[in-house]
């Protein structure tokens, strides 16, 4: 099992603590090399559970765990749901984000350019079950690597938390 923290664009609606199932095909998109693309007919059958685990005035910071592991599957059921990752210049609008993107009035020192938070893909592998083959492991045992996630990605969910909290 498979599961990815993933930061996307606009304020998935789904509530707290619920899951859902995306239930999509996918193909190869004709028009443009190496891009996949949702399709309702001719792909191949494709299964991502969402989650939300954080929320942002304007971004929500999802789980999702692949049932099936087509390509650029998880980048594919975001967008075509209309929640595309926030860095990400194959299906989403940018390739890099930074702070005065989100936070009103923010200006980079005098004479100088300002750094992006992020300049790589808002999507995070956090966790990976698999079964224990260890000759000493008892039957059905499992083992679990977790990582955390990375500066660049902790930070830029600080600077949303600090500049974008979503208050209900």
């Amino acid at each position: 099992k498979k599961s990815y923290l993933a930061l996307v664009e606009g304020e998935h609606p789904l509530a707290d603590g619920e899951e859902e199932l995306i239930d999509m095909q996918i193909a190869a998109d004709r028009k443009k090399s190496g891009k996949m693309r949702a399709t309702e007919t001719g792909g191949k059958p494709s299964q991502t559970v969402i989650a939300v685990e954080q929320r942002f005035k304007g971004y929500t910071l999802m789980r999702a765990a692949p049932l099936t592991g087509r390509t650029h599957q998880i980048r594919v059921h975001f967008a075509a749901t209309g929640f595309p990752l926030v860095v990400d210049p194959l299906y989403g609008r940018r390739s890099q984000i930074a702070l005065s993107e989100f936070k009103r009035g923010y200006r980079p020192k005098r004479g100088r350019d300002e750094l992006p938070l992020m300049n790589r893909l808002t999507l995070h592998a956090h966790r990976l079950q698999f079964p224990d083959l260890a000759p000493d492991a008892p039957e059905g045992a499992v083992r679990e690597v977790v990582s955390d996630l990375p500066k660049d990605f902790q930070r830029l969910l600080t600077q949303l938390a600090k500049v974008r909290p979503l208050r209900r």
